[in-house]
This record gives C-alpha cells, sequence and structure tokens, in this order.
C-alpha cells in the first residue's frame, strides 16, 4: 500500500516530462528488485538455527551479489538513459545504488527469515517502504508549501533507491541483523549459496512478469483493438490480480521456512492453502463477473471490457498463480530449485508463446491468462511428488549434497 501511495504522490511533484522519465526508472528499478527477491528467498532457505555460525559464507555471498547488483543496475539504468534519450550517470549510478541496497536488504531479511525472527522480518518489510513514503510526503510538503515549484528529477530519483540502504543499515545496527548472523548456519559454500540463488533468481524473474507484466501483454496483442478497450482489460486484469498474487508473493520465503521445517506435513499444508485460496477466488469470480461491468460503467465509463467472463477468467487465473507460489514455495523448501525455476520459465514462457497464437483477442486473453499458469503449476506438483514420494530426496537436483538443489 505505500508503494502505491508513492506513485500516487510522484506525478504531484515532477513536471510531467519528469514524470515519464520517473515512471520509466521505477519500473526498471523494480524489475531488479523483483529479481533480487530470488536473494531473500534462498537466504531464507539455506539459513537455519544454530550455535556455530559460518558467518563467512554470508559475508563472501553477500559481496558477491553486491557486485553483481550493482553491475546489473548500471547497465539497465545506462540501457533506460539510452531509450529515453537521457544525458548524463543519474540513472545508471542510482539503479546500481539501489539494487546494492536492496541486495544487502535482502541478505539480511533472508536470514532474519530462516532463523524465524519474525520481529526482524516484519521490520524488513516495513523499513523501506515507510522510509521512502516519508521521503515523498517530505517533498510533497516542500512543494505544497512552495518551497519549490517542482522536485528536480534527480532528488525523486534518490528519494526512490536511498531507502533500500537506509533500511538495510537500519536492520543491520537496531533490528538485530549483526546479532542475528551469529546465530545461523548457512547450509553449503558460499559458492554453493550462489549456485542455487541462480535458479531462485531466475525463477523471481518469471515469477516477477507473471505478477506484474500481463499489462504489456494485454497490450501487446490488443494493438488491433479500441483504445477504451484495452485500458478496460489492463485495468481489470491488474486489480483482480493484485489482491489474490501480490500477498503470496509477499510471502514466498515465510512459506519456504515453513515448508522446510515441517516437511512431513507439506502435502497437507499445500492442500489446505490451496484449497482456501481458491475457495476465496470462486467466490471473487462470482461476484465480479456479473458486477464488474456495472461498476466500471459507472466509475469509468470511458472504459469498455470484453466479454463478462473474461472476468471470471481474470480472477480465476489471478487464484491459480496464487497456488502455484504456494505449491512453488513448496518445491523450493524441499530443494528443488531447478524445478522451482522449470515451473516459473514454463508459466512465463508460455504467457509469451500463447501470445502468437492466431486467435480473435478475448479466446486469446482467455488462453493467455489460464494456460500457462496450468503448465507451470503442473511442473511443479509433478516435482513436488517425486521429492515427497521419494525414500531419499536425492532426485532431480532435490539433495542437500548437488551443490545447486
Amino acid at each position: 500500500m505505500l508503494g502505491y501511495a508513492v506513485q500516487i504522490i510522484a506525478p504531484l511533484l515532477v513536471s510531467g516530462k519528469d514524470y515519464v522519465q520517473f515512471s520509466a526508472f521505477w519500473s526498471c528499478l523494480f524489475l531488479g528488485v523483483m529479481a533480487l527477491s530470488g536473494v531473500q528467498n534462498e537466504v531464507a532457505r539455506s539459513s537455519s538455527p544454530a550455535p556455530a555460525a559460518n558467518r563467512s559464507v554470508l559475508g563472501k555471498y553477500s559481496l558477491v551479489m553486491a557486485a553483481v547488483a550493482a553491475v546489473g543496475g548500471a547497465v539497465m539504468g545506462g540501457v533506460l538513459s539510452i531509450v529515453l534519450h537521457i544525458t548524463g550517470g543519474l540513472f545508471p549510478v542510482a539503479a546500481a545504488v539501489g539494487l546494492v541496497g536492496y541486495a544487502l536488504l535482502a541478505v539480511i531479511a533472508g536470514v532474519m527469515y530462516g532463523a524465524r525472527r519474525w520481529n526482524g522480518v516484519a521490520v524488513a518489510i516495513i523499513a523501506d517502504p515507510l522510509l521512502r513514503a516519508l521521503l515523498f510526503v517530505c517533498l510533497g510538503v516542500a512543494v505544497f508549501a512552495s518551497v519549490v515549484a517542482a522536485v528536480p528529477l534527480a532528488v525523486i530519483v534518490l528519494a526512490t533507491v536511498v531507502p533500500f540502504a537506509l533500511a538495510a543499515t537500519l536492520m543491520w545496527f537496531w533490528a538485530g541483523g549483526r546479532a542475528v548472523m551469529s546465530t545461523v548456519a548457512i547450509e553449503g559454500t558460499w559458492q554453493q549459496l550462489l549456485r542455487r540463488s541462480f535458479h531462485t533468481v531466475l525463477a523471481a524473474c518469471a515469477l516477477g512478469f507473471m505478477a506484474s507484466g500481463q499489462p504489456l501483454v494485454i497490450a501487446a496483442i490488443a494493438r488491433d483493438e479500441s483504445p477504451a478497450l484495452v485500458a478496460g482489460t489492463i485495468l481489470v486484469v491488474v486489480l483482480v490480480r493484485a489482491p489474490l498474487v501480490s500477498p503470496m508473493v509477499a510471502l514466498q520465503s515465510y512459506l519456504t521456512v515453513t515448508f522446510r521445517d515441517d516437511r512431513a506435513r507439506i502435502g497437507r499444508r499445500v492442500a489446505f492453502l490451496s484449497a482456501g485460496l481458491m475457495a476465496v477466488t470462486v467466490i471473487a469470480a462470482v461476484v465480479v463477473t456479473p458486477a464488474g461491468p456495472a461498476v466500471l460503467r459507472v466509475l469509468l465509463p470511458a472504459y469498455r471490457l470484453p466479454n463478462e467472463y473474461v472476468l471470471g477468467a481474470s480472477v480465476l487465473a489471478a487464484g491459480a498463480v496464487g497456488v502455484q507460489c504456494i505449491v512453488g514455495a513448496a518445491v523450493l523448501g524441499v530443494g528443488g530449485h531447478r524445478s522451482y525455476a522449470a515451473g516459473w520459465l514454463t508459466t512465463a514462457l508460455a504467457v509469451a508463446a500463447l501470445a502468437f497464437v492466431p486467435l480473435p483477442f478475448v479466446p486469446r486473453l482467455v488462453l493467455i491468462l489460464l494456460g500457462p499458469v496450468v503448465l507451470g503449476l503442473g511442473v511443479h506438483l509433478w516435482s513436488l511428488r517425486a521429492a515427497l514420494s521419494a525414500p531419499d530426496p536425492g532426485q532431480d537436483g532435490m539433495s542437500a549434497g548437488d551443490g545447486v538443489r
């Protein structure tokens, strides 16, 4: 919610031209953040409470991930500057600073999850968005009080990226981050941790595309449709996806640690959580399908929807993505890194492939919403079943000793 508030405040602070550039930078930055969330998931899975800690593993791993984040951020920012015809090093430097700060925050938060330090986890969740929101509110007060006519682009960009480093510093010195490092053991060497993180980062990229990339796909397949129809479809997909998918994405580290620590009850927990989420999904679909068009006509009469059943399909697809988040976390919890990445990549690649199917807009949209997640969920379910039924979980990269998991 704080992130949404920041995005609402941002256009009030800068000029129209600067807002276009800022919004592009925001999207680019948080694509990198979503990818690095795979670091948090893997560190959470690999960390466990133990009297004998191996802090050097996390130290070396953090240095490497910070370097990777710096290079990746600089490249992303540089490419964005070229695309937007912006001179200077603002975007490369800011993106590098932001992603380095988030990478370090992800490591500390992951250790908190793995050690089950829930107070620290709560601080990690709220610190970054709260600090950013406070900075934006201060900038808004300055504009409202006519201290400045508009906020310079450089200032609002820095207000976006600096909270990552501030939150990491807060976690380290105040929320017990430094202390908790002495109370956890990390599975394997730092090189093995890096190799496993490759799979979780890859999966996080695909999951980020499924969580946030649907508007891009809809816009691509609806180029010949009316703008009102495209806008209405994107709005509906975004609004019905967020309540069902976003909480499951946010719970990935928690679910992974929970499944890891109680392997015997994974099957029952996955079934219970999935059934509960799908029950909510079906109820939402029954309510939204008939009510959605009427509400949209009242609130946004310039927007238009396709057939009503697209609303129901959108809700069901969002619920299915949420279920895949649950099952995927269980696969990662038992150490199925390759299978975890494969399931999400299957879903994301299927979306891209089905976008080229020669069907009219509405059938193609329904196919893209439902088909890929069924395929990806199937991969995760098959992998989880194989892992839980094996007497020795050493197949398909799911053993503790293969160095990749």
